[in-house]
């Protein structure tokens, strides 16, 4: 899913029409902010222009593109040798395809499997994707990670003259890399790269020409003299303002339990240098308690981290969501919070990059949506004894300005939730007021 400039939300997903998974086709779905469907009831099929719509598809992924338009990458059968190819369609804004006559555009040679992971927006329109490769049967040996950026009036490939950038190519490489735009064309790719007796995570970027930065291997989260632990499923944020990369990521040791994970973090400056050591900063120990599926997301002050926490040792699975918000220098801002307490078997989760953080994640059988504020705190935001937002915290004009509000006139830079100042929905109540003399007093909200 992806929203685009003008709130509308945008989902991609898959039609299959028989319990075998055939035929199958793929839909790209609009839903504007009132719950309008302007595409109709399935919205534009992505895939009927493509002659084997009996073959199965799979990793379907759409994102918002800077011309208003959207780009749809998913993975299908190759009729001839039934390996997995990535296809790229591009959708305009009144849902017609645009690309290669109406017919999804395949990057991958058929005779390779490939496996798509995440596009994003590039400049003037264009789709930055990324893909794995798995050179069948020889993976062992032959599996990569490429990116490349299809021009945004036509699809053509317009980096490396055409030829796939390689960011790595290496047996066993992970199947979980991530990706973010540096806002000036290029990316960012964060991968879990295996070596002999290790698993390291690595950061790359690639600025908007193609060309990579930091050298043929990138940097590593750690210095790689430490002694060994395997890194596993890293996840980045990017901060613009600071030029700062961050990275979360689960560890365990090289020997012991495979449930035994702890979590870390890092960051990295804009010369790939590590700013928070050599072993980066220990968000939860490790344990057999084990911290999973980790997202990070740029916050005013530092990044936020989600992250799953397993309550059991043994057992059917259950976990708790967890955040906590660090400071630009890797400390912690706000301590651990559980976002959602009730154990249940949680299994995947993302995080927003914008300017609103939201956590969502599976939660047992439904899905669940946790707003994270820039304090850290979860839910509606409460306010502060800075009331009157001048940077002087608990003043009579802090006091002055809340009573103001309460009698409906609240001045342009006070607290934004007004006189809701715990959050809670209602507006000027005993509750609010009894909150604001308890923050006053250095209290919890």
């Amino acid at each position: 899913m992806d929203v685009d400039q003008q709130g509308d939300l945008l989902m991609a997903y898959a039609d299959r029409e028989t319990s075998s998974g055939l035929p199958c086709r793929v839909w790209l779905q609009k839903v504007t902010p009132t719950g309008q469907l302007p595409w109709g009831v399935n919205g534009v099929e992505i895939t009927s222009s493509i002659s084997t719509l009996t073959t199965n598809a799979s990793r379907i992924k759409v994102v918002c593109l800077t011309d208003g338009a959207y780009g749809v990458m998913f993975s299908r059968k190759a009729p001839a040798s039934n390996m997995d190819v990535t296809c790229v369609q591009k959708v305009s804004a009144a849902g017609g395809r645009l690309w290669n006559g109406g017919q999804a555009i395949v990057i991958s040679d058929p005779v390779v499997i490939h496996t798509p992971v995440v596009p994003i927006a590039g400049a003037d329109g264009s789709v930055i994707i990324s893909f794995l490769t798995d050179d069948y049967p020889n993976h062992e040996v032959q599996r990569g990670l490429y990116l490349q950026r299809l021009e945004g009036a036509t699809g053509a490939r317009a980096w490396n003259g055409g030829q796939d950038v390689v960011i790595e190519r290496r047996w066993a490489l992970d199947q979980e890399p991530d990706l973010i735009g540096d806002d000036a064309g290029g990316v960012f790719v964060a991968w879990c790269r295996p070596i002999p007796g290790d698993n390291e995570n690595h950061l790359q970027h690639v600025d908007a020409n193609g060309a990579v930065a930091w050298g043929p291997e990138g940097v590593a989260s750690t210095d790689p003299t430490l002694p060994g632990r395997q890194q596993v499923s890293p996840r980045i944020g990017y901060d613009p303002q600071k030029q700062v990369v961050y990275m979360v990521y689960p560890e365990m040791p090289l020997t012991g339990s495979s449930m035994t994970y702890g979590l870390y973090a890092q960051a990295f400056d804009m010369s790939g240098n590590r700013l928070w050591g050599a072993a980066g900063r220990e968000i939860e120990p490790l344990d057999a308690f084990s911290e999973y599926a980790a997202g990070i997301a740029p916050s005013e002050g530092g990044p936020v981290l989600t992250w799953f926490h397993r309550t059991t040792t043994s057992g059917p699975a259950a976990a708790v969501m967890r955040t906590s918000k660090l400071r630009a220098d890797g400390s912690f801002a706000t301590p651990i919070i559980t976002a959602n307490s009730a154990p249940q078997n949680k299994t995947r989760s993302d995080v927003t990059r914008g300017s609103t953080v939201v956590a969502a994640y599976s939660d047992g059988p439904s899905l669940t949506l946790t707003r994270i504020n820039p304090d850290g705190t979860v839910g509606n935001p409460c306010g502060t004894a800075d009331f009157d937002g001048d940077g002087d915290f608990g003043t009579d004009f802090d006091i002055q300005a809340f009573f103001a509000c309460l009698g409906g006139n609240c001045c342009a830079a006070c607290f934004p939730g007004g006189s809701d100042f715990n959050g809670d929905g209602d507006f000027g109540t005993d509750a609010d007021i009894e909150s604001f003399f308890r923050v006053l007093s250095g209290g919890a909200c």
